[in-house]
């Protein structure tokens, strides 16, 4: 099965972003899947400033990004008692879950005893 990904490299410091079949560097993965922007418009953006502004570009957009996450993170590291609440419910039900998981083997391998 073939995928048709884009594919990103660069001649003598000219950008090209050009579609076939190819790997994509990791940097335009995130920055596609942060912006949702297109592949021409990013080439565009881009220019003949080579790696460094994509580079650039993915900083910016990573940190945009991630900036609500940011925020909540902050927020919920003021109520250390709240997170230690939520690891608590957390680990009581995957506790009951691995429970349940571990009579099914136990059983499925006639090991109940």
């Amino acid at each position: 099965m073939f995928f048709l990904w884009h594919t990103f490299f660069f001649v003598k410091q000219k950008t090209a972003y050009e579609f076939e079949y190819g790997l994509v560097g990791s940097e335009m993965c995130i920055r596609d899947s942060c912006t949702g922007t297109s592949p021409e418009a990013l080439a565009e953006e881009i220019g003949d400033k080579g790696a460094s502004r994509l580079k650039a570009i993915l900083t910016e957009s990573l940190n945009e990004y991630l900036l609500p996450l940011r925020r909540k993170r902050r927020q919920l590291e003021k109520d250390p008692e709240h997170i230690r609440n939520v690891l608590m419910k957390g680990i009581e039900r995957a506790r009951k879950i691995a429970e349940e998981t571990l009579v099914e083997v136990r059983r499925a391998m006639g090991m109940e005893y």
